[in-house]
């Protein structure tokens, strides 16, 4: 890696290469942010999102619930045109409470003009929102969670266990990328993994492709379950965590990781 001047005429991360992995259309903004910190950003989307072909019933059924959670943006993203399409269009989501795991997510739903978010102020998950006070006190309420297939169980068990009834409504799938990794070695110093799924795709092709290099490489993650599963991987170097799931966080990290080399 490449050390930032120390006189501050140049970008904080002035020299380092970094590979993105964010799905495609999620990275731009991070990309251009690293660019302009003097960072090379290359972009590597390890996910592909594939959009439900059909609208979940539990969707369909939106009156039904006093709260609505949005685990992620590709949640908000991938389920807006049916909500946005119920009879109510004007104010889909009217009387109903609405929650967003993380800032980026709760970004997405404002710009659909949702009312007001519960959001965390600080831990973007699952423990962030069960941590908050309006998730205390669910006991005969109706949640939907709005996610992708096979995500983590944990905040609908919590809820559930609380005397909450707890639906989900699946409206994307994540799916292993078919790109191929052109970029040698030399070409990145650090790897930016948001995901688990991400990270054991990013093993897979460093097994199946003959870059075993991959996985001696920094590891910038966003959160420690990441960083586990990075280990349990056969991942050389201890993860480093991002403080928050947020671009300024992440960028932070980079900072750090490219002055500490």
């Amino acid at each position: 890696m490449s050390k930032a001047d120390p006189t501050g005429t140049q970008g904080k991360l002035d020299g380092l290469k970094i590979l993105v992995t964010r799905p495609a259309g999620q990275s731009v903004s991070l990309i251009e942010a690293i660019q302009a910190q003097g960072g090379i950003a290359h972009s590597f989307p390890l996910i592909e999102i594939h959009p439900a072909t059909t609208c979940p019933d539990t969707l369909a059924r939106l009156a039904d619930y006093d709260l609505v959670i949005f685990v992620s943006r590709n949640a908000v993203e991938c389920a807006w045109g049916w909500i946005s399409g119920r009879a109510s269009a004007t104010a889909p989501l009217e009387g109903i409470d609405i929650a967003a795991v993380g800032q980026a997510t709760a970004a997405a739903l404002e710009q659909h003009d949702c009312p007001s978010i519960i959001v965390p102020s600080s831990r973007f998950d699952s423990e962030g929102l069960l941590a908050m006070p309006e998730f205390e006190a669910v006991a005969g309420k109706r949640i939907l969670i709005i996610r992708g297939q096979s995500g983590r169980e944990k905040l609908a068990e919590c809820l559930r266990s609380r005397g909450a009834q707890v639906d989900y409504a699946e409206v994307y799938q994540r799916r292993p990328t078919k790109r191929v990794l052109t970029f040698g070695a030399k070409e990145i110093d650090v790897i930016l993994v948001t995901s688990r799924e991400a990270l054991a795709t990013l093993q897979q092709i460093a097994n199946a492709t003959g870059k075993p290099w991959l996985l001696d490489k920094p590891l910038l993650v966003l959160h420690e379950r990441i960083a586990m599963r990075a280990r349990e991987l056969g991942f050389t170097l201890n993860p480093v965590i991002a403080d928050q799931a947020s671009e300024a966080a992440m960028l932070d990290a980079l900072d750090s990781m490219n002055n500490n080399a």
